[in-house]
């Protein structure tokens, strides 16, 4: 028989605020497109699938408003950081297709990303988007759905939270993504200059001739070769990292 103690609730109203946060940024749960009583209602199954999971922990109640508002601050911090570390890794991936997009001119169109709300260029929604597809493919929604489950066993709610770590690991993820996003535009940014540099030499050669008129022709077809060539390799790169920052505990 289920014990519906004080501590018991509160426990599960933490845990809730947990998993309700990390709905919030989560690739893929914090979509628009997601209506919000879906979100809640998912939040809450879940939440109560880890919590009963972790053997239905109780949580000492607080003694003053401000032990609650301390308890609530550092689930919600929780719950956020876990699903940043997921978003911004997997954002590197419409980044580099935005980087690669200028520096071979397939970014001059934009357009809005339904999704996020935010404007984006076709290159780097097409790379977000197969690397969401190929995230998925590696079980990263099954990744962040254990790792919730593990911290509410390692980390039970009410127990204290080093704030300093958890903001360590969102610097760490964000620098990773810059970086990541970077390694991954650099074949079509390095193809494009490779034909930038071939005019020029052609011209050089033969002054008589007029490269200016095919210099954008050639930097879109190098570029888009190269996407070609590189566009699975780079989302399944960028899937894979997400898949690593996912899993914290093991």
């Amino acid at each position: 028989m289920l014990s519906w103690s004080a501590p018991t609730l509160y426990a599960f109203a933490l845990v809730l605020i947990r998993t309700s946060a990390l709905f919030a940024v989560a690739p893929g749960l914090s979509s628009r497109n997601v209506p919000a009583r879906v979100k809640l209602g998912a939040a809450a199954a879940i939440g109560w699938v880890a919590f009963a999971g972790a053997g239905m922990p109780q949580a000492p109640l607080p003694s003053s408003l401000g032990g609650l508002v301390l308890g609530t601050a550092a689930e919600t911090a929780l719950g956020l950081v876990s699903g940043f570390a997921v978003r911004v890794v997997l954002e590197a991936a419409t980044a580099a297709g935005q980087l690669a997009g200028m520096g071979t001119g397939l970014g001059y169109g934009a357009l809005l990303d339904p999704t996020s709300g935010a404007e984006s260029t076709a290159l780097g929604s097409l790379l977000g988007a197969a690397a969401t597809v190929v995230a998925l493919d590696l079980g990263l929604h099954r990744a962040v759905l254990s790792e919730l489950a593990l911290s509410v066993r390692l980390v039970p709610p009410g127990a204290p939270v080093e704030l300093g770590a958890l903001a360590a690991r969102a610097l760490a993820q964000s620098l990773l993504s810059v970086g990541l996003s970077v390694r991954l535009a650099f074949p079509v940014i390095a193809a494009g200059l490779f034909g930038h540099a071939a005019l020029g030499a052609l011209n050089r050669a033969a002054p008589q001739m007029n490269v200016s008129s095919v210099g954008f022709a050639v930097s879109l077809a190098c570029g888009g070769l190269a996407l070609y060539l590189f566009a699975p390799e780079l989302a399944r790169a960028c899937a894979s990292a997400a898949l690593d920052a996912a899993r914290v505990h093991g």
